[in-house]
């Protein structure tokens, strides 16, 4: 069964391809690897497959040499590639080929987050510890404020008291009021 199914691809390519006005096209390349590599290739506009070719190795000789017998009774001429960054397929888009070679988006996506995820990676840890630690001590004033409800509550306005900006001159602050309002209990005491 499988071989008819190939046999009336290539007898359907042939035919189809003798009406075929000739046309520029592009082409998406890549491999894939079961049980060895397979060199695939697809026309994106009609998801025309123009190659599905297993091969001793992904390096541009074997590249070309597929697409030419892939395409060789077709009346297109490949004018750009998008496919993987490695040197035997670019080599083999811009050298053999002479066409514009685009990354695939999974190669651009790669080398963005290769230059943030570091940083990004250890702010989202300082997050995360930081959140912890405010989870840590809300267990703690909740349980203090259960033990000793009226001492929390003390405490924690006069920790919030000293931490009200004093003008210059140690006057009296003309921000109690509204900041009281603000911000009750802006910050507690570690117990």
């Amino acid at each position: 069964m499988e071989e008819a199914v190939v046999a009336f691809g290539e007898e359907e390519s042939a035919r189809l391809a003798k009406g075929m006005p000739a046309r520029q096209i592009t082409v998406c390349e890549d491999e894939t690897f079961h049980p060895q590599v397979c060199l695939v290739a697809i026309e994106p506009v009609s998801n025309y497959i123009l190659l599905e070719d297993y091969a001793d190795n992904r390096q541009a000789k074997s590249w070309t040499a597929a697409m030419e017998k892939a395409t060789d009774d077709l009346p297109i001429k490949i004018v750009q590639v998008t496919g993987d960054e490695g040197k035997g397929p670019t080599r083999h888009v811009k050298t053999d080929l002479g066409a514009h070679h685009s990354p695939a988006v999974f190669h651009v996506q790669h080398e963005l987050v290769k230059g943030v995820s570091g940083v990004m990676g250890v702010k989202v840890q300082k997050a995360e510890r930081a959140a912890d630690e405010a989870q840590e001590k809300v267990v703690r004033l909740q349980k203090a404020m259960e033990e000793k409800p009226g001492r929390v509550t003390e405490l924690g306005e006069q920790a919030w008291l000293r931490n009200i900006p004093r003008p210059a001159g140690g006057g009296k602050s003309r921000y109690r009021c509204s900041r009281m309002i603000e911000l009750p209990c802006v910050s507690l005491p570690v117990l």
